[in-house]
């Protein structure tokens, strides 16, 4: 969505590097290398559901963080770490993404798309709040153990070994 708005975001900023420009668009490609690393380790621990409800709620934050970003340096850092959070775009953004835009940076402005992104993910996080459950299954049996009040089987050193199997439990 942003790349119809990057020379308005590029005269805004003060930007002249073409470098650095492209840095403002491609800085979430990072994300997809990074973002995996920590959050596939915290859902395993956590539970999918409230970790992708955190992504979503910072994503949300730090898209309007970029919409009022006093430096160049912000906005990237700001964006980054916004896709970090949130990293589904990829399913339907690069498709429907430029098109839409670029009709919003050429009609009400390159910093609107920002807000439209924000706008759009509040909706998923107030949709996804009550409707999204937990699917995996060694947390669900643990939060089951847990309400039973038999707190010795949800002890999580006896869960450890269903959330981060051995070698020897995953190749019999």
């Amino acid at each position: 969505m942003l790349v119809p708005g990057l020379p308005a975001i590029a005269e805004q900023y003060g930007i002249t590097l073409s470098t650095v420009v492209a840095l403002v668009l491609t800085i979430f490609l990072l994300t997809f290398a990074i973002g995996p690393l920590f959050l596939a380790a915290l859902s395993k621990m956590y539970g999918c559901t409230w970790i992708l409800h955190g992504g979503v709620f910072f994503s949300i934050i730090f898209n309007l963080a970029c919409t009022y970003a006093p430096n160049t340096g912000s906005l990237i850092a700001f964006r980054f770490i916004a896709m970090a959070l949130y990293s589904v775009s990829p399913l339907i953004g690069p498709v429907i993404g430029p098109v839409t835009g670029g009709f919003i940076a050429e009609t009400i402005g390159p910093n609107w798309v920002f807000i439209v992104i924000a706008a759009l993910s509040s909706v998923s996080f107030l949709i996804g709040i009550p409707f999204l459950r937990e699917t995996y299954a060694p947390v669900i049996w643990r939060r089951r153990t847990l309400a039973s009040g038999d707190v010795e089987k949800a002890n999580i050193s006896k869960t450890a070994n269903l959330l981060f199997p051995t070698f020897q439990q995953l190749f019999p």
